[in-house]
């Protein structure tokens, strides 16, 4: 899971990030497929200003 995270990072793909959390047992426990990815969604768009590299421009 840390290493997916990390390599979400790396090669800036947001997928690598829906993966990493998708692996952690609490959250899949907790959450569907689909909640996460909302959440991800969201989180990364409250620290849009610290991933510009993970939203599209067309959402800027």
């Amino acid at each position: 899971m840390q290493e997916l995270a990390v390599a979400a990072v790396l090669s800036e793909q947001r997928e690598h990030v829906y993966h990493a959390v998708m692996l952690d047992p609490l959250t899949g426990a907790l959450l569907t497929l689909g909640q996460i990815r909302t959440m991800v969604d969201e989180l990364i768009s409250a620290e849009a200003a610290w991933l510009p590299r993970f939203i599209p421009t067309a959402r800027l």
